[in-house]
């Protein structure tokens, strides 16, 4: 009610942008079971149909910064462990490198210089927290 007041916007507005921004921080948790055995993701889409100039951008960044917070919170909080993870992959390589080159050279059996470089490429860092919902939100 307070974005609608200040906005000067229909109550509807920022409602319907409430309830999508809830539904999309659930981010597919909630399912519903139609029937036993047969379980379905619970999706809302929101349609917005108001004439431009009617504040919608305003209403729609204020209902969603919270969203854009809490992504900006995770990505921060997750940097050290990527950047502590590509590291670990970057020596896994280099170490995989150096004894294929040893088995290559030295006659080395060539399993183990296989075995490293298959455990170089399983080291993988995780991905940064991303907006899955960007692409269906537009402000």
């Amino acid at each position: 009610m307070a974005v609608a007041e200040f906005t000067q916007t229909p109550l509807d507005l920022p409602g319907c942008i409430a309830l999508a921004a809830l539904f999309t921080a659930a981010g597919g948790r909630a399912e519903l079971e139609v029937r036993p055995g047969w379980r379905e993701p619970l999706n809302l889409y929101t349609v917005i149909a108001m004439p431009p100039g009617s504040r919608k951008s305003a209403v729609f960044a204020a209902m969603t910064a919270p969203l854009l917070a809490a992504e900006q919170t995770l990505v921060e909080r997750v940097r050290p462990v990527i950047v502590e993870a590509e590291l670990a992959r970057k020596i896994a390589q280099r170490d995989a490198e150096r004894r294929a080159n040893d088995a290559a050279n030295a006659r080395d059996p060539q399993a183990r210089a296989e075995a490293l470089a298959s455990t170089a490429d399983a080291t993988t860092p995780p991905s940064p927290p991303s907006r899955p919902w960007s692409h269906r939100c537009r402000g």
